[in-house]
């Protein structure tokens, strides 16, 4: 079984299983660009109809695909934002993004909104650290990304994968720039739908102006991503991936 296609160690033991007529088994464990590679083994379980359409779209495959949403969200989903509007928001970094960039807007969104909570969260890889007085710190290598979003009502990040996530607990989540090149939308998140790309502080600002008072419910936005919303297996894909994997298993 796999939870990675695309980096040299799995491709090898993808390698290697077919050699050995062993049956191989993808589980989607983060959102798919199209950058990645196509499918080759046996069996894919994706977490919705973007994945899918990304991956057809990527090579010609013969990999079985079956969608069974986000196993990894199965025992958060409980934690469902149900809030009308905002009192906390979330801005979470990579290292790809510029600190700079992220301290300057975390200064200017302090100042502007006083009375709301922020807590800032670098990816587990990233080593940086940021310690902006009255602000919150998420560790991100002892408390995960689910756990951080139920701490917050609204997301600001960059490409991100995130986003997807926040918007499955029902955060209202925020494109925003932290770097100095062409924004990407590496994941298509803008594309589809999922969120919206703020290009300036000023149409950011205007916007958590208006989340004050408002905050949508989003959840819904997210189906495309995850084929559990909405359907009888929602809250158990992680039971769902088991049994196809099963009842398709050769003894």
């Amino acid at each position: 079984m796999f939870t990675n296609d695309h980096e040299i160690a799995p491709r090898a033991l993808l390698l290697a299983a077919k050699k050995l007529n062993i049956t191989s088994y993808y589980v989607q464990h983060a959102s798919v660009s199209k950058y990645f590679p196509p499918l080759k083994f046996d069996y894919a379980l994706l977490e919705g109809q973007d994945a899918k359409n990304k991956y057809l779209a990527i090579g010609k495959t013969n990999t079985k695909i079956s969608l069974i949403g986000m196993p990894k969200l199965d025992k958060y989903v409980q934690w469902m934002n149900t809030k009308s509007k905002i009192e906390s928001i979330g801005i979470a970094y990579n290292a790809m993004d510029n600190i700079n960039l992220v301290k300057e807007l975390i200064n200017q969104l302090t100042g502007t909104f006083p009375d709301l909570k922020f807590v800032i969260r670098p990816h587990p890889s990233d080593k940086r650290t940021l310690k902006i007085q009255k602000v919150h710190l998420s560790n991100s290598r002892v408390e995960n990304s689910f756990e951080f979003l139920n701490r917050i009502d609204a997301l600001i990040a960059s490409d991100s994968s995130i986003h997807l996530e926040a918007v499955l607990l029902n955060v209202f989540s925020m494109s925003y720039n932290f770097n100095d090149n062409r924004f990407l939308d590496y994941y298509g998140f803008v594309q589809n739908n999922l969120i919206n790309h703020y290009s300036g502080k000023t149409n950011l600002i205007k916007k958590i102006n208006s989340l004050r008072s408002n905050k949508p419910h989003v959840q819904n936005k997210a189906k495309y991503y995850n084929a559990a919303i909405e359907s009888d297996f929602y809250g158990s894909s992680s039971s769902k991936a088991a049994d196809i994997i099963i009842k398709t298993l050769n003894f």
